[in-house]
């Protein structure tokens, strides 16, 4: 209890990442309390438990959407499934709204066995597992079928697989949709309407190339000051999928909502190495086989929520939908971004993964 009190004061409900050496003082903290407190695979009275031998356990899952999410949504579901199928003797506690901390915070919980589980973006963990980088080229996939083809593809499950190698199981991909851009002051229909914008993006490195590319000044900060800024002015726009702009009420402080789907980056769903490798072979089929059977339900709600979401922003922003010929536009201001793309995740897996997504 004492470890993720200390990470929720320290945490600021950013779902994405933060400066480095606010993260090397939090792990440093963490890092001491688990020796003192003897934790190597996540025991304690708020941690998962699992027990050796098919007996109880207990699975904390920890991830940063809303509790009115189609990802929430799943990890119920999810739970349902888990506790009915092992005859209560697996128990799933749900702590969404980043009440645990942030998405590289839970990276990091999971590599030592604080947490069981969490559902993260995909660009966080580019900085833990350098293939990742791959999913930040952007334009990469023209629609959401063709990314389904491809994570659900080798390609997709390769990358999955490397997980391992930094203690963590990868487990499967959620929807997560495309990010469109919002902004306050121009309707975008080229990439020369960005120049000169202030654009909160993550602080990936990718991200920023891409709107450096386009002219914008990139504006990393974290995902629960967001909304204030772009209230105040701040930044002037801010880029996540449909649903987020929904649920975070971005709509209702932007004027403008560009149908850019300048980048497509699904949620991991992941399980500590640790904590997966204590599960008897029983309790681990019966998590594998819900998080599979809940992907079909996650994405298709997803679906539906973007569809609600895009119906709640014409309220009160105008939606620019953006022509092929536009869209390719910007495509073709992306040759730099995509050589850095090859560059950090390595030419490989970038070829591959080009090569699927055709």
């Amino acid at each position: 209890m004492l470890l993720f009190t200390i990470m929720g004061f320290v945490a600021d409900n950013d779902n994405e990442l933060r400066g480095e050496i606010r993260m090397k003082k939090l792990s440093a903290l963490v890092l001491a309390i688990v020796m003192m407190a003897g934790l190597v695979a996540g025991c304690g009275s708020n941690s998962s438990k699992p027990a050796a031998g098919g007996g109880e356990v207990s699975l904390k899952v920890a991830h940063a959407a809303a509790d009115n999410t189609a990802k929430h949504a799943a990890w119920l579901n999810f739970k349902k499934l888990v506790e009915e199928r092992s005859g209560g003797k697996i128990k799933v506690a749900i702590f969404p709204n980043a009440q645990l901390g942030s998405e590289r915070e839970y990276i990091e919980a999971l590599q030592v066995g604080n947490i069981a589980m969490a559902s993260v973006s995909t660009a966080p963990v580019a900085n833990f597992k350098k293939e990742f980088y791959a999913f930040d080229i952007p334009f990469l996939f023209k629609n959401r079928e063709t990314a389904h083809k491809v994570v659900d593809g080798p390609v997709g499950q390769e990358i999955l697989a490397g997980l391992d190698s930094i203690q963590i199981k990868g487990l499967g991909f959620w929807e997560n949709g495309f990010r469109h851009m919002t902004n306050n002051k121009v309707a975008i229909r080229k990439p020369d309407d960005l120049k000169g914008l202030k654009m909160r993006t993550m602080e990936n490195e990718l991200h920023m190339a891409l709107f450096k590319a386009l002219g914008a000044n990139p504006t990393p900060m974290a995902y629960g000051e967001v909304f204030t800024a772009l209230q105040q002015g701040t930044v002037d726009g801010q880029e996540t999928p449909f649903e987020l702009i929904h649920t975070n009420r971005f709509y209702e402080v932007q004027k403008y909502v560009i149908d850019t789907g300048h980048l497509y980056s699904p949620f991991l769903i992941m399980m500590s190495k640790q904590v997966y490798e204590k599960l008897s072979p029983e309790h681990r089929k019966i998590v594998e086989d819900a998080v599979k059977e809940t992907t079909k339900m996650q994405r298709e709600l997803a679906k539906k929520n973007e569809a609600i979401a895009i119906d709640a922003i014409k309220t009160k922003s105008t939606i620019i939908n953006l022509t092929d010929e536009e869209r390719k536009a910007f495509r073709d201001k992306m040759g730099p971004v995509n050589e850095q793309a090859k560059q950090k995740a390595g030419d490989a897996i970038v070829t591959k993964i080009l090569e699927a997504s055709k």
